[in-house]
């Protein structure tokens, strides 16, 4: 009995913990980092906190959080980004990730 409670309170913990990286990812924008590259590497550092958890962020996740969070300035990018995706399939979060890395220099 008191194995299954710790095992119920640790599954919360849990995902208490998964919820919180994900609604910060979620919350995050350009506007409130000073750089792409900035607000590039916050993104990945909470999707990196939440595969420690081993959580899984699954790729359209992450790369839908990363383009909503670009902002206006980079409205052309996101379009031209999206209408990549109706003909082929979703790029690989690094890959966009270099291409913002890329047009900031």
């Amino acid at each position: 009995m008191l194995w299954e409670t710790l095992k119920r309170l640790f599954s919360l913990a849990e995902f208490s913990a998964c919820h919180l990286l994900l609604q910060g990812l979620v919350k995050m924008s350009l506007k409130s980092h000073g750089s792409i590259t900035e607000f590039v590497e916050a993104i990945k550092r909470q999707g990196c906190q939440l595969k420690e958890l081993e959580s899984m962020v699954l790729n359209w996740i992450f790369v839908s959080v990363l383009l909503h969070g670009l902002g206006n300035t980079y409205e052309v990018f996101v379009s031209s980004t999206i209408q990549n995706v109706r003909q082929k399939e979703l790029p690989a979060p690094n890959e966009i990730i270099s291409q913002l890395l890329d047009k900031e220099r």
